[in-house]
């Protein structure tokens, strides 16, 4: 059993109460992150300052959470508002539990299989599949014409139209997780550390050792990038890879079952202790902090203008003002949601463990329409060009689109 399948089975709900202030911050001394001998940092290619941007094109769902910000919510794209039905179907000799990601047409996906699978978008039909390894859980990630995909202990870059490899790298311990690609470097963890690849030869640009459990894939602005250790949230320099400061949970519960999410100015993570965290991007002070929830924040939350969304244990999918870090509203599943929400056009798609997946009104919460798969779904929904793409453990993913 895999790391991922083992955290889904051991984390259990209990109870959670209301909304209050945040304490238990740590904000380190700069000249400690500056010598924190937990880092090291090698010479590497310095981003271009003309690659600067954290969005993704109109037509492209290209990574884990669709940006760098792991905002899960593209503003640009579109997807089904009324009952769907099947436009294809992909399937696979094992489950799907990682999110599949779009680029140039092309969707790729990660099966528990251990291929990974490139599909034309319009057709479905196949474009080419490559065996990386015995069983694969994490998404890839479509940077210029390049797919970067996790193979536990080797990450591959490979050619997209063909999969031709390009270069692949090893990690002596852990696994190498999802991958997020931004201005001509891969970010990743491997759950002992979060690294900085050049992104054309896996140049080593820097790693911070978290020394215990990283989420799986960290949240990025311009400046830091942001990731999950046992029960703490680190921020990172982005060009050196020193420390800014840790957030420590006061109740010494694990935020590493969360990946996070970012604006830029607050940064949003879940936790084993039933809360969700808002945390001020520049200074690691606690913001606010949502306990209504009655299960561990499982899944990552996602943001879309005001609003943040986040799927619980408890079988709800939470809407919360990103001010005051107050309930917009809740809508609730027959069972454990424990995937990361997509947004796009009004509308929240998420899986539940039910089998099925759901669209609600991103507004009110109304449930929009749900569809049946004949297993659950453990890992998010994508939506582009009118389209939702839905992973599922019956070993399928399904292009649904408006009847």
């Amino acid at each position: 059993m895999d790391r991922t399948e083992t955290r889904r089975r051991w984390l259990a709900a209990c109870a959670g109460t209301t909304v209050a202030g945040l304490a238990g911050c740590l904000e380190d001394d700069p000249s400690e992150a500056e010598t924190d001998d937990r880092n090291t940092t090698d010479e590497g290619t310095t981003p271009s300052d003309s690659e600067t941007d954290t969005t993704v094109a109109a037509d492209a769902w290209p990574m884990y959470g669709v940006d760098a910000r792991n905002t899960g919510h593209h503003p640009d794209a579109t997807g089904p508002k009324g009952e769907v039905e099947v436009k294809w179907t992909l399937e696979a000799d094992d489950s799907f539990v990682s999110s599949p990601v779009i680029a140039d047409g092309v969707l790729y996906a990660s099966s528990r299989d251990g291929y990974l699978y490139a599909v034309d978008v319009d057709s479905g039909e196949l474009e080419w599949k490559t065996e990386l390894w015995f069983s694969l859980s994490y998404s890839p990630v479509v940077a210029d014409g390049t797919v970067y995909a996790s193979g536990r202990d080797t990450l591959y870059a490979l050619e997209s139209n063909t999969s031709d490899v390009l270069w692949e790298r090893e990690i002596e311990r852990g696994e190498w997780k999802h991958a997020t690609a931004l201005r001509g470097r891969i970010y990743i963890t491997d759950g002992n550390r979060a690294i900085a690849l050049d992104r054309q030869d896996d140049t080593l640009e820097w790693d911070y050792d978290v020394l215990s459990n990283s989420s799986d894939v960290p949240a990025i602005t311009e400046s830091s990038v942001f990731v999950g250790t046992s029960d703490q949230l680190h921020a990172i320099d982005i060009e050196t890879g020193n420390r800014e400061w840790r957030f420590e949970n006061e109740n010494e519960a694990g935020m590493t079952i969360s990946e996070p999410a970012t604006d830029e100015e607050t940064v949003y993570i879940g936790a084993q202790d039933n809360n969700l965290y808002a945390v001020d991007s520049e200074t690691g002070e606690g913001v606010w902090r949502f306990e209504q929830s009655t299960g561990s924040i499982y899944a990552s939350p996602s943001i879309a203008g005001d609003t943040v969304y986040c799927a619980s244990l408890d079988s709800h999918l939470y809407a919360i003002d990103i001010q005051s870090g107050t309930e917009k509203w809740s809508a609730s599943a027959d069972n454990q949601i424990g995937n990361k929400p997509a947004i796009a056009d009004g509308v929240v798609y998420v899986g539940s463990v039910d089998d099925h997946v759901y669209a609600f009104d991103a507004e009110n919460g109304d449930e929009l329409w749900s569809f049946e798969t004949e297993d659950g779904i453990f890992a998010g929904p994508i939506v582009l060009d009118g389209v939702t793409y839905v992973p599922s453990s019956d070993g399928r993913i399904y292009a649904l689109e408006e009847k």
